[in-house]
C-alpha cells in the first residue's frame, strides 16, 4: 500500500503508541505455564499472549490467535487480519477475510485496525469517503484512550502519538471534498452487536481437504459477515461439531474403496463449497513394512573422511653385508634411528561393515646431528647435521569397529611409498660461524656414507581411535626393496614408530 503510506504515514507512526493502551498487558501472565493454563480456560488475552510468547511452532500460534480472535478479541482480530493481507503465518491471502477481521476488531475501538481500514478503503478500494470514515473513527478511538492518560502526562501523550497531526489529516480530507456518511462503519457496528444484516460474504479457509484410510479430524474456519452459517451435504462416514468462528469435521477409518464428497456451507443467501475426500483402505500386502536390516558394523554419525593430520615419526636403514646386518640412523655413533615430522592431508573413506581406505598424502622433515669428531690431523674438531625432505603415500586398507557414533577403534596395513625430495649434510667448526662443508644432494653418494636411493616402499600396519573429530595414529613399517646404490651393500629402509594426532573436519 505504497499510496496510503505516503499520505498516512504519520498516522502509522502513531499505532504503536496508541495500540499499547489495548493491547494485552501479558506481564501478568508470569510463566507460559500460566498463560496456557488461562487459555484453556477462556480468557482471550491468555490465549493471544500465549501465541505471542510461548507459541512453539508456527501452527500453534496460529491455532492460538484464532481462538482469541474467535472469541472477538480485538487485538488477535487485528493482527489475524494482518496475516490474511500479507498472506503470512501459513495463511493464504486473503483480503476479505482481512478485512472483515479488521472492522470486527476496529468497531470495538482498537486504534490500529481502524487506521488500517484507512488504508484499505483508500488505496485498494479507493473509496476516498469511506476511508475518511475510518480516520475519524481512529480520532474517536484516540481520544477515549486519551481520557486514560494522567492530566499531567497529556501533553506528552499528544506529541508522542501525533494526534495533531491526524487531525490536520482528517481536515485536509474534508478540504479536497471527501464526507463521510458513518453509513459503512455504522452497518459494521450494527451487525457486530445485533446480527440481523445479511450475508454479503462467506468462505473457508481450507476448500479441499484430502483425509487418509485411517480417518481424521480437520477444523474449517468460516469467515462472513452473516449472523450464523450451517453445513450441509455431510456424508455418512463423516460427522460435523459447530464451533464458534469454525467447525470440526471427523472422518472414520476407510476399510473399503476410495469416497469423496462436497459439503455445502451457507450464510444467507451466500454459500461456499468445500470439496473432501478418503484414499482407499490399504491392502493387507500394502501395510507390510519392509524393514531394511542395517547393515553389520554400519556407521551412522557424519564419516568426517578428510582430515589434517600433525605427527612424530622415525626412520632407520637396516645395511646388510658379508658381515651380517646393522641397523643405522643417519650417524653410527649416535642414536640407530632419524627423528623427523610429519604433516599432510589425511583422506579416509568408509565403507560397509567398518571397511573403509587409509590414505593421504604427507610432508615429512628429518633432522639429525653426530657427535664431535676429531679431523685426521687432530687439528679441530667438528659435527656433521643431516637433513631431509621427503613425501609419503600412505595405501591402507582400513578396518574400523563403530562402537558409537562418536568413537571407533581400527586397525590398518597396507603398503606406504615414500619419496626423497632433498637430503643435505653439513659440516661445522664449533669455533666458526659457519658451517665449512655442505652438500646439498647426497642421495646415492657413497663417499659421504649415504648410497640410498630416493624412493622407497613399505609394508605398514597400525591402529588408532576416533573420539568425536579427533584421531589418533600408531604404526609401524618395514621397508620391501632394496634401496642401495651399491652392489656390495642391501640397504632398507624402515620406520619402526609413528604416531599422529588427526583433526577429521565435519563433512556435514
Amino acid at each position: 500500500m505504497k499510496k496510503v503510506t505516503v499520505l498516512l504515514g504519520i498516522m502509522l507512526c502513531a499505532t504503536v503508541r496508541l495500540s499499547a493502551q489495548t493491547t494485552p498487558d501479558c506481564d501478568k501472565y508470569t510463566d507460559c505455564s500460566t498463560a496456557k493454563s488461562r487459555a484453556g480456560m477462556g480468557y482471550q488475552d491468555a490465549m493471544f499472549c500465549y501465541a505471542m510468547s510461548c507459541a512453539q511452532t508456527p501452527e500453534e500460534k496460529l491455532t492460538y490467535i484464532r481462538k482469541s480472535a474467535d472469541k472477538g478479541y480485538p487485538p488477535a482480530q487485528y493482527f489475524l487480519g494482518n496475516s490474511y493481507m500479507n498472506g503470512s503465518g501459513g495463511l493464504t491471502q486473503d483480503l476479505a477475510a482481512a478485512v472483515d477481521l479488521w472492522k470486527k476488531s476496529a468497531v470495538q475501538g482498537y486504534f490500529p485496525a481502524a487506521l488500517q481500514l484507512a488504508d484499505y478503503y483508500y488505496a485498494e478500494k479507493e473509496e476516498k469517503n469511506t476511508a475518511l470514515c475510518w480516520l475519524e473513527k481512529a480520532n474517536d478511538i484516540a481520544g477515549e484512550n486519551r481520557k486514560t492518560v494522567p492530566k499531567e502526562n497529556l501533553e506528552e501523550f499528544d506529541r508522542q502519538n501525533n494526534l495533531a497531526e491526524l487531525k490536520d489529516r482528517i481536515k485536509q480530507f474534508r478540504s479536497e471534498g471527501y464526507s463521510c456518511s458513518k453509513s459503512d462503519i455504522s452497518q459494521t457496528e450494527e451487525t457486530s452487536k445485533s446480527g440481523e444484516k445479511k450475508a454479503t460474504y462467506l468462505r473457508t479457509d481450507i476448500s479441499e481437504k484430502t483425509f487418509d484410510s485411517d480417518g481424521g479430524t480437520q477444523d474449517f474456519h468460516v469467515y462472513s459477515d452473516g449472523k450464523s452459517y450451517s453445513v450441509s451435504d455431510v456424508p455418512g462416514w463423516c460427522s460435523v461439531e459447530y464451533k464458534s468462528g469454525f467447525f470440526t469435521l471427523s472422518c472414520r477409518p476407510n476399510y473399503g474403496a476410495y469416497r469423496m464428497a462436497i459439503l455445502t456451507i451457507a450464510a444467507d443467501s451466500k454459500t461456499a463449497s468445500v470439496h473432501i475426500e478418503q484414499t482407499r483402505a490399504k491392502a493387507a500386502a500394502d501395510d507390510i513394512i519392509a524393514v531394511q536390516p542395517t547393515p553389520f558394523n554400519s556407521y551412522k554419525g557424519d564419516p568426517r573422511p578428510f582430515g589434517l593430520s600433525v605427527g612424530y615419526v622415525r626412520k632407520q636403514w637396516d645395511w646388510k653385508t658379508d658381515d651380517g646386518t646393522t641397523t643405522y640412523g643417519a650417524f653410527d655413533d649416535v642414536k640407530n634411528y632419524v627423528g623427523g615430522i610429519q604433516a599432510g592431508l589425511r583422506f579416509e573413506p568408509q565403507f560397509k561393515y567398518g571397511l573403509g581406505l587409509n590414505t593421504g598424502l604427507f610432508y615429512e622433515y628429518y633432522s639429525s646431528k653426530s657427535d664431535e669428531i676429531e679431523s685426521d690431523d687432530g687439528d679441530y674438531r667438528y659435527t656433521i647435521k643431516f637433513t631431509e625432505h621427503s613425501l609419503y603415500l600412505p595405501l591402507h586398507l582400513e578396518y574400523r569397529v563403530n562402537i558409537s557414533e562418536n568413537f571407533q577403534v581400527f586397525v590398518y596395513a597396507g603398503t606406504g611409498f615414500d619419496y626423497g625430495l632433498s637430503a643435505k649434510v653439513t659440516a661445522t667448526d664449533p669455533e666458526e660461524s659457519g658451517p665449512f662443508f655442505t652438500s646439498t644432494d647426497i642421495y646415492q653418494n657413497f663417499d659421504l656414507g649415504f648410497p640410498h636411493k630416493r624412493f622407497n616402499a613399505s609394508l605398514d600396519f597400525g591402529a588408532g581411535v576416533r573420539l568425536s573429530g579427533f584421531q589418533v595414529n600408531i604404526g609401524t613399517s618395514r621397508g620391501l626393496p632394496d634401496i642401495s646404490s651399491e652392489r656390495d651393500i642391501s640397504i632398507k629402509q624402515n620406520k619402526p614408530f609413528s604416531v599422529s594426532l588427526s583433526w577429521m573436519i565435519p563433512s556435514r
